[in-house]
């Protein structure tokens, strides 16, 4: 057994995720409790490729679930969005913690209790979540017979080799029924309420109609949640127009839907300025 494989499985023993400053999500109190997967939700015209996970139907001691299973992660990508003299100024495992989307899931949601311990959020935002757990090796199997692979990486990568047989990470989340309806009221909540996040140093950065459920937000996995470091490694107008991207983004939904003229989270002009500088901090 490798390194990281013991430091994968010592991770998921502790009580709170990520063990670093900042947010945590605490681990789901029912985790020992049998899993019943009823189905996996697959996302309309979404590559295999390009998830970061998967979601199931289930129940758990008879209370209906999301399960989002998450793939594995290869530390190094953590710092794509950096140059490589700045590369440096970033560890790996810091880059683990604030970049893969699991630990980006819990620092989200960490910082969303926060926020509703304190009264600051008050209404219905994003999916409620439970806390995470350790998939265990006869639901793995399950999975695995579903034909879900939670490996993008080449069997030869020397990554893979070493952290092959590390434990499953997921996140237990409310399970939602129903779509979106995209009309001015309804917008305008979801704009306060992603604007209420960004304030609070939680940036979505994929917003889209997918990432939604019946008008809550249902996927942090791309978040960053500040203090953040790769935030922290960038020149300051980098990082600001990092934080306008859900703007834009959210702006870019609305245009989708024919709202543009009765709806903008960002004037025209700095609309425009934000579209250009995404597109060109936007990796490849």
């Amino acid at each position: 057994m490798t390194d990281i494989i013991k430091a994968n499985q010592k991770l998921l023993t502790y009580n709170k995720l990520p063990p670093c400053k900042g947010p945590k999500l605490h681990a789901f109190r029912d985790s020992k409790a049998p899993i019943t997967f009823i189905e996996l939700l697959e996302r309309p015209g979404v590559a295999t490729s390009s998830v970061q996970g998967y979601v199931f139907k289930v129940s758990i001691k008879s209370r209906v679930y999301a399960l989002k299973v998450f793939k594995f992660y290869k530390p190094s990508d953590g710092k794509q969005h950096l140059s490589k003299m700045r590369e440096e100024l970033v560890t790996e495992e810091l880059a683990v913690f604030h970049c893969d989307p699991f630990y980006a899931e819990c620092r989200a949601y960490g910082r969303i209790d926060e926020l509703k311990k304190k009264g600051i959020i008050k209404e219905k935002t994003a999916a409620d979540c439970y806390g995470f757990l350790r998939i265990n090796s006869e639901d793995e199997r399950k999975i695995a017979q579903m034909g879900v692979s939670l490996w993008d990486l080449p069997k030869e990568d020397e990554y893979r080799r070493k952290a092959e047989g590390s434990p499953v990470r997921a996140i237990v989340k409310e399970y939602i029924e129903g779509t979106t309806i995209f009309g001015l009221r309804n917008c305008r909540r979801m704009l306060k309420n992603l604007r209420l996040l960004n304030e609070h140093g939680i940036l979505l950065r994929d917003i889209k109609e997918d990432n939604y459920k019946a008008g809550v937000l249902i996927d942090f996995g791309s978040a960053w949640t500040e203090p953040h470091a790769i935030m922290d490694a960038v020149p300051r107008e980098v990082a600001e127009d990092w934080r306008g991207a859900d703007m834009q983004m959210f702006d870019d939904m609305l245009g989708d839907h024919g709202l543009h003229s009765r709806l903008r989270a960002l004037p025209n002009i700095r609309y425009q300025k934000m579209l250009r500088s995404w597109k060109r901090s936007k990796p490849s």
